[in-house]
């Protein structure tokens, strides 16, 4: 997997969805599946927007990202942590809060 980031000068600056918001201020979750689909955050905001897979100006609709990015197939969508899952070794994007406690 080819590691990317959200704040690369390449796409840092473009507008996230239809929003006022940038990739390189709030595109970490774009980021993501553009890594495991092997493309640019600015390819995959593109694809997401031509899709309607945006709620809210910039909130990923994760029905459709396999519609923006055919490549990828999305499972579901949980609130808790399965270490059984991700042991089996099978891609997924977890959300991890940054603040120190």
């Amino acid at each position: 997997m080819r590691l990317l980031s959200q704040r690369d000068p390449k796409w840092a600056n473009v507008r996230l969805g239809t929003s006022n918001t940038t990739i390189g201020g709030y595109g970490c979750t774009i980021t993501c599946p553009s890594m495991l689909a092997d493309v640019n955050p600015d390819y995959t905001n593109q694809r997401m927007n031509a899709v309607g897979g945006y709620a809210n100006g910039n909130l990923v609709i994760w029905a459709n990202v396999p519609k923006a990015l055919p490549q990828l197939t999305f499972v579901k969508r949980v609130t808790g942590y399965n270490n059984t899952e991700v042991k089996a070794n099978i891609p997924c994007l977890v959300e991890v809060d940054g603040k120190p406690k």
